[in-house]
């Protein structure tokens, strides 16, 4: 994730809320606000003085929150969860049976990584040793397949939402798979996933492809899973107003995620719609890139953002200035 939008954002508004920033100089993670009325706070890209700190911690950890979410009523795909140990691939392995193959895997942590496809009982074992090497728990979870929508919720109110597709290629009769992965590569040279990634493979091969196939023209080939800009996913503007049942059940998870500021992920298919995630820090830059009209949104927020901030953690006593404060 990167956090350069959120500074340049905060930055946008110092005159007008009267701040000064500064961003530490050795990460470039941690910026310093001094507001005019001498309040002092801190900014970070991975959590948010608004949030109970708490709060924010669970909802990294999809093998706890997940429960809490499920117990609450919200509509959660399937899943169960494994703690690192000794037996976390067998009990993963039943997990997988009782779920039915094809499954997906989330890691629980801050250093996770993920999330995987595992089609089958040898890819599933290989998926939990590399998973739990970096994260306390997993989530072993029945996929489910869809539109995908984040809708950005502060303090229960919806403030703006949008799309989000994996990298999908689009076939023309022609080239194969390969030959459109490595187009699609020469026109977007920042793309962290490599073109010989196996996640890829896995991919195709769950759709019953391989690279040397040749779709029809117009035919659509999923071959990332994650939804983001390093895996070739892409965000795209709502094409109307969003569905009053998936602003309702984004306010409702934020509320049970004890969130005042999150980013709320559903995926909604002809069966419904499901919970598939919560972002107590999202990522918003990819969304800014639609245009002004999402730029001036996040401006919006990020300003809100911020008062609340300098309200909550404002100065309880007279503050004088010491000579070169």
């Amino acid at each position: 994730m990167t956090h350069f939008w959120l500074f340049e954002a905060a930055a946008e508004l110092s005159d007008r809320l009267d701040f000064t920033m500064s961003v530490d100089p050795f990460l470039g993670e941690m910026a310093r606000l001094r507001f005019g009325d001498g309040t002092v706070c801190y900014l970070s890209h991975e959590a948010y003085d608004v949030n109970m700190g708490v709060s924010s911690d669970l909802a990294t950890m999809p093998a706890l929150s997940m429960q809490f979410l499920a117990q609450a009523g919200l509509p959660v795909p399937a899943f169960g969860w494994v703690a690192r140990g000794p037996a976390a691939s067998e009990q993963a392995a039943c997990l997988a049976e009782r779920l039915g193959y094809p499954v997906i895997l989330r890691s629980s942590g801050r250093q996770g990584v993920g999330p995987f496809l595992a089609t089958d009982p040898e890819i599933l074992g290989d998926l939990v040793s590399q998973t739990l090497a970096l994260a306390p728990a997993l989530v072993v979870q029945r996929p489910v397949w869809g539109l995908q929508t984040s809708v950005v919720v502060y303090r229960g109110e919806v403030r703006f939402a949008f799309e989000r597709h994996p990298w999908r290629v689009v076939g023309d009769g022609r080239r194969s798979i390969q030959q459109l992965l490595e187009a699609h590569r020469a026109q977007n040279p920042a793309l962290g996933l490599m073109l010989d990634d196996w996640r890829i493979d896995d991919m195709l091969e769950f759709g019953r492809r391989d690279r040397s196939t040749v779709p029809q023209v117009g035919e659509v080939v999923p071959v990332a899973l994650k939804a983001s800009l390093a895996h070739g996913g892409r965000v795209r503007a709502l094409p109307g107003e969003l569905d009053p049942t998936l602003a309702s059940l984004a306010r409702e998870a934020a509320r049970q995620s004890g969130l005042a500021f999150c980013a709320i992920d559903l995926i909604t298919n002809r069966e419904g719609t499901w919970l598939l995630d919560v972002q107590p820090a999202p990522d918003l830059e990819p969304y800014m890139a639609l245009g002004a009209a999402a730029r001036r949104n996040v401006r919006l927020l990020v300003e809100r953002l911020l008062l609340d901030t300098q309200a909550s953690c404002g100065p309880t006593a007279p503050i004088a200035k010491a000579r070169g404060s």
